[in-house]
């Protein structure tokens, strides 16, 4: 296999000198802004960090409930994501570039990936016949729970597909070290090499639609100045809230990975089909509760601080039953979201630090002010 692996050395590694770099902003409080580098329109991506732990636990009880469709939801939510990013960040494809400029995009891609998501990562790909192969060791979320279909299996398959110009491409993972093996080894490619090989597979096609308006984009999110926001997420790691260890942020034992915002909102709308938004909510809702259960601080600064250090926006509190974030991280999909992760970590965390189960369900969202604005409470009166 083509090895690209990298040194990750503390506060120094490859990763740190990524998130420092021009192409990535964290020193705003309230954004984590990823910059598309080489391209003219400098267009970006609104990032959050999300808590490992959450997804591990979210795939495991969707498949136990919803079995197949359970895995499907998630792989097909995996798969537009890593599609639509490839495509926003434009990267090259076989459809306007030769083998070798592609060859070379993968090979800049696993970089990233293995930077953002893993300790190591080896990988091999042939573009003409639209094969692509990795072994990774430590990769998020699979590395726990032995599946890994929205990062592992479903993002792999749809960059991949993009980036080999077709749709029908689909990733298995053969082999994972949350299942007991050395590594996870992953295959992206056409469905007719696992038909042949008698290896079940995962189908998701429809990848129309998967674009940004990037107007408004850009006009909804703008970098601002937050009201409420105090801490950039620079700021809260140069001060020991989250920690930075051997290529992971931490916080209280837990592991944050990077990923642009869209993934929430196809995650939603993919469990929405199959009747799991309740899931969503309870597993986000349970883990936002148990990381504020120790803490001691007061709610409103605390839920400011953390949601808007991790680029939720200016997260704020409008007393123990209400809460508001400006700036929220915008993408053509907002308009029919519930923001189902967003309004149950925030019930989850406020549960937890007033140890009183207090559920924001109802939702009201604008861009009235020339941003996304979402207000959560209890029954919509305020």
């Amino acid at each position: 296999m083509k090895s690209v692996n990298r040194v990750k050395d503390g506060l120094m590694s490859e990763f740190m000198h990524l998130i420092l770099s021009r192409s990535e902003v964290i020193d705003k409080p309230g954004f984590v802004i990823t910059r598309v580098t080489g391209d003219p329109s400098k267009f970006f991506f609104r990032d959050l960090f999300l808590p490992e732990n959450l997804f591990v636990n979210l795939e495991k009880i969707v498949i136990e409930k919803f079995k197949r469709k359970g895995v499907y939801a998630l792989y097909s939510a995996g798969k537009k994501f890593g599609y639509r990013y490839a495509m926003m960040s434009r990267q090259k494809t076989l459809a306007d570039s030769s083998t070798k400029e592609v060859d070379h995009q993968i090979y800049l891609f696993v970089r990233y990936v293995e930077i953002v998501y893993a300790r190591s990562i080896e990988h091999k790909s042939n573009p003409e016949s639209k094969y692509y192969e990795a072994e990774m060791e430590d990769y998020v979320i699979c590395r726990k729970n032995g599946l890994g279909h929205i990062l592992t299996e479903g993002a792999q398959a749809g960059m991949v597909a993009y980036v080999l110009n077709d749709p029908f491409i689909e990733g298995v993972q053969v082999k994972c070290q949350g299942r007991g093996d050395k590594k996870c080894r992953i295959i992206c490619t056409l469905p007719r090499f696992f038909e042949n090989l008698g290896i079940a597979y995962t189908s998701e096609t429809n990848l129309h639609g998967l674009g940004e308006d990037e107007l408004v984009h850009f006009e909804l999110n703008e970098i601002r100045k937050c009201r409420y926001a105090r801490y950039s997420l620079k700021e809260l790691i140069d001060s020991g809230f989250f920690t930075y260890s051997n290529g992971e942020l931490m916080y209280r034992g837990d592991r944050y990975f990077g990923c642009e915002a869209s993934v929430i909102y196809l995650l939603e709308d993919e469990l929405r089909k199959i009747g799991a938004e309740d899931i969503l909510f309870d597993v986000s809702f349970n883990y936002g509760k148990k990381v504020a259960m120790e803490v001691h601080d007061d709610y409103r600064t605390y839920i400011t601080d953390y949601m808007s250090a991790l680029g939720w926006g200016d997260v704020y509190m409008l007393g123990k039953t209400r809460s508001g974030c400006d700036y929220f991280p915008y993408t053509n999909y907002s308009k029919n979201s519930d923001f189902v992760l967003f309004k149950s970590l925030i019930s989850g965390l406020l549960s937890g630090l007033l140890d009183k189960d207090i559920k924001l369900k109802h939702v009201d969202q604008n861009t009235l002010s020339g941003h996304l604005q979402v207000i959560l409470s209890e029954n919509g009166k305020k």
